[in-house]
């Protein structure tokens, strides 16, 4: 289990893919952005969609960085 307590004090952004909805890796981030009182960030693609979508990817990433 992370340290949500540490994780609440920093800065973390919480990324998912677009496509991604039914994987594990997708609903454990979602959840784990609401107990960090955040909300996900949205990237093009699925899991791997920086490969898939690297100009797009890279501008969200700037976004939120």
């Amino acid at each position: 289990m992370p340290d949500v307590a540490a994780l609440r004090n920093g800065r973390v952004v919480v990324g998912v893919g677009a496509e991604s909805g039914q994987l594990v890796t997708y609903r454990t981030s979602v959840a784990l952005a609401g107990r960090i009182g955040t909300t996900p960030v949205e990237f093009p693609g699925d899991h791997g969609g920086f490969m898939a979508h690297p100009a797009e990817f890279a501008d969200v990433l700037r976004k939120v960085l």
